[in-house]
């Protein structure tokens, strides 16, 4: 979203951007309300139909197009959008509103508190309390991550804002996160690492810091990344659900980036997302993870060995509930099955270990496992939409 950064001259749009409705509508209630409603649409859609989006909000309202482009026309003049071209071959994109980067030398006197309250902030004042709140925990998190882990000299803070989502990057030169992780944890590879890092409560300070700050970062914004060396890591949420991409990225990055981007319309709040990974007594001890099974395997091979497994199984005996997503694996063998749903049960019988998105192979397989389980199964939920109180939020 932010990779090149440019100096806006548009800040005095962003008070605006949320509440404009001064478009040609007659004065009752209703139609000031289609005004807005119209005016909403545009901007929703006209990232995936740039050169149509006219005619899609002619067609949605049942208006011409002539009183489509009026809409249009007023996003434009009051700097939510842009045009580029001429008559039938224009295209329009939601506009920069800020755009600002700048970089910070990283000594051990560097705080991210300062950084937030003196650099960042200011730029953020059109935003709602719950949308600055969550920047601020994103943005200081990862700007103390790179202060006090990444061994690096400089860091990188960039922001951007449209009328719809607001952008943060955070970077470094430093040593790299996943190469941090396998080297200070003693890990196998990068790749270990990766998988690691996405159950969270995973730290190389454990004295300083509880590891908890990346992983409740991923679940407050829309979108959130990480890049480092040739692996990435993403977990964005669509339509309330959490989804995780994890691999090769294409090319290589030097240090550690983190992107993260938020809908200004966000529902989430920091207590919400807290609340979701609370203990039952609701003392906010990290004790929910969601947890991708594939990034157990390497490339394209299949999860079948109980090394694999314990691989996934490492430190999970830390929380009280586990929900393993099965998104992506088309089958499991005997071993890998019984390892996880009957020998980790059996061991581990506070841990209640739930699955998600598991196909019926994989189904039958997990089944033929916890049939041996005796009286253990009873720690382990089947599969289900809605297990653990919506996981699939997470």
């Amino acid at each position: 979203m932010i990779d090149n950064p440019r100096r806006a001259t548009l800040t005095s749009a962003v008070k605006t951007m949320t509440n404009k409705t001064d478009v040609p509508i007659a004065n009752s209630g209703d139609r000031e309300n289609r005004a807005a409603e119209i005016l909403s649409f545009i901007l929703q859609n006209v990232e995936e139909h740039p050169g149509d989006v006219v005619r899609l909000t002619g067609t949605q309202f049942g208006i011409s197009r002539q009183m489509a482009n009026v809409y249009v026309d007023r996003l434009v003049a009051d700097g939510r959008l842009e045009a580029r071209g001429r008559t039938r071959a224009r295209q329009y994109a939601l506009r920069r509103l800020i755009d600002e980067s700048f970089d910070v030398a990283v000594t051990p006197t560097s705080s991210e508190s300062e950084i937030w309250r003196k650099r960042v902030r200011p730029l953020l004042s059109s935003l709602r309390a719950s949308a600055l709140g969550i920047c601020q925990y994103g943005a200081t998190e990862m700007l103390n991550n790179a202060f006090e882990h990444s061994a690096a000299n400089t860091a990188s803070v960039s922001i951007a804002l449209d009328a719809l989502h607001i952008g943060l990057v955070i970077k470094d030169d430093g040593i790299g996160i996943f190469n941090k992780i396998a080297g200070e944890l003693g890990l196998e590879d990068s790749h270990v690492a990766l998988l690691e890092l996405s159950k969270g409560r995973l730290t190389t300070a454990p004295a300083l810091h509880t590891g908890e700050g990346i992983y409740f970062t991923s679940r407050l914004f829309d979108r959130f990344t990480i890049l480092s060396g040739s692996l990435f890591v993403s977990h964005s949420i669509d339509d309330d659900r959490g989804l995780v991409e994890a691999g090769e990225a294409e090319g290589y990055t030097k240090g550690t980036t983190v992107r993260m981007m938020l809908r200004l319309d966000t529902a989430r709040t920091l207590k919400s997302v807290f609340d979701r990974f609370a203990s039952a007594e609701g003392d906010y001890t990290f004790s929910r993870t969601n947890i991708p099974v594939r990034l157990a395997s390497y490339e394209e091979e299949h999860l079948i060995s109980r090394s694999q497994a314990r691989r996934l199984l490492s430190r999970l005996d830390q929380f009280r509930e586990v929900v393993l997503d099965f998104d992506g694996v088309d089958l499991i063998g005997q071993a890998f099955a019984d390892e996880v749903f009957r020998v980790f049960a059996s061991q581990h019988p506070g841990v209640v270990v739930q699955r998600v998105r598991a196909n019926d192979d994989v189904e039958r397989m997990i089944r033929r496992a916890q049939s041996g389980a005796g009286g253990t199964r009873s720690q382990m939920s089947d599969s289900g939409p809605h297990s653990w109180g919506g996981d699939s939020r997470a």
